[in-house]
């Protein structure tokens, strides 16, 4: 996957998941969005916490190595 269609699916995905109490400094979903990409750019698309890519996590998930996340609704 080129780039931009990261940018782009990783801007669908936050925007699907914006809540207004959740999200309380943001002014709507798109202020969201604008945060996260710059951050993703930022960072050089790595994790804050272990500085691994991004890619790199999605293959080991692919690959069955790491579960994903699960998101909760509350």
């Amino acid at each position: 996957m080129d780039e931009e269609s990261f940018y782009k699916n990783e801007s669908i995905r936050v925007a699907k998941n914006f809540n207004k109490a959740k999200h309380k400094g943001f002014v709507d979903k798109n202020d969201l969005v604008s945060w996260f990409v710059d951050q993703l750019k930022e960072n050089n698309c790595t994790c804050y916490y272990c500085k691994t890519s991004i890619h790199d996590i999605e293959k080991l998930i692919d690959a069955g190595k790491l579960k994903q996340r699960a998101i909760g609704n509350g």
